[in-house]
């Protein structure tokens, strides 16, 4: 599929060159894994996809998906509530008004955020759809950043910021750790070598990375950290331009 080429737009360091799309190469691969996963409920939330196939729905998706980005960038107090008003407004996604399909339009802003931020990953079909719920990488294990894994379909209202913070820390202030336990205080003062068997270089969630689960001596690391590249902010005298990170 041909899902990444439009979205890569979404990343304010992104050129077009050769290199850029060779660095950014599985950002298009890893967004149709992740469109994959989206229910066919969805189909609905797009104008005159109800019932088209799901490569039809891709195409149309990456619309949405990109208009999305610059909706979150240049909103002053963004948040997933308005970004779903704009698309509507944009005649992008359809006015939902009422029924058991209400929460839909909201759902697929969420995850768009998640995947536009690589933060969290969006869980879908685990919970009531009166709930906005995102995949427990730690299975269950005790972490720094999340908190909770799910929030009432109503904070999609709220401020981004917010909102995210309703999961926990998923970006933390540089050499912070929020654990009051005293032997991790500790260890976070330490310097420490790490072997590579120590290491998980698999994790697709950026809020996961450095995160250390004690049950699995594991330490994590996010596995794309051209995406990091990618979403530094242009600035210049000619140019600003932040990502939905930012």
């Amino acid at each position: 599929m041909e899902t990444g080429i439009s979205a890569l737009s979404i990343f304010p360091s992104y050129t077009d060159s050769s290199q850029d799309r060779q660095e950014l190469q599985w950002y298009r691969w890893w967004l149709d894994q992740q469109l994959a996963t989206l229910p066919s409920t969805f189909y609905s939330c797009l104008p005159k996809t109800a019932r088209t196939p799901q490569p039809e729905f891709t195409a149309r998706f990456v619309k949405v998906f990109v208009e999305a980005a610059k909706s979150f960038q240049t909103q002053s107090e963004p948040s997933i509530d308005h970004t779903v008003d704009h698309l509507v407004a944009e005649k992008l996604l359809q006015p939902i008004s009422g029924g058991n399909d209400m929460h839909l339009n909201r759902s697929l802003v969420f995850a768009i955020l998640g995947w536009q931020t690589m933060l969290y990953r969006p869980s879908f079909g685990t919970s009531p759809p009166q709930q906005l719920t995102i995949i427990d990488d730690f299975e269950g294990c005790q972490n720094q950043c999340f908190l909770a894994f799910k929030q009432d379909l109503s904070s999609a209202r709220r401020p981004l910021k917010d909102f995210l913070l309703g999961f926990g820390l998923l970006i933390p202030p540089k050499n912070t750790c929020i654990s009051e336990d005293p032997e991790e205080r500790q260890a976070f003062e330490s310097i420490a070598t790490v072997e590579p068997e120590g290491l998980n270089a698999d994790v697709d969630t950026l809020a996961l990375h450095l995160e250390f689960n004690k049950a699995t001596n594991t330490l994590f690391l996010f596995r794309y950290p051209s995406f990091c590249t990618a979403n530094l902010m242009k600035d210049s005298i000619n140019e600003s331009f932040n990502s939905v990170i930012h």
